[in-house]
């Protein structure tokens, strides 16, 4: 099994998919933060692009959050929040919900 590497426009550093819990737009215009298990880093992006190359491993549970589904931990449908592996949490759109349970 091949593992899977994402190269993040921040020093073209090269960060290994399953380390990355989940993708959050920044207060920055134009920028995204990736949060691993103990660190995150701000880079230049659009969610779109990301969405698109992480591909089936990662779910949109909110215009802002795009979280990696290997490393949830729980969903909690009621207060519409995914906890992670590293207990960050992560919230859930109204619009996405449906498609949350689905996944």
């Amino acid at each position: 099994l091949r593992k899977k590497y994402i190269t993040v426009s921040l020093h073209d550093k090269i960060i290994l998919s399953d380390s990355i819990m989940f993708f959050e737009t920044s207060a920055s215009e134009h920028k995204l933060i990736v949060h691993t298990e103990n660190k995150s880093m701000e880079f230049f992006g659009k969610m779109k692009n990301i969405e698109e190359e992480v591909g089936e491993e990662f779910i949109r549970c909110h215009r802002a959050y795009l979280v990696n589904k290997k490393n949830i931990e729980e969903v909690s449908y009621a207060e519409k929040l995914i906890i992670m592996k590293n207990k960050a949490e992560c919230p859930i759109s109204h619009r996405l919900l449906r498609q949350v349970k689905s996944k």
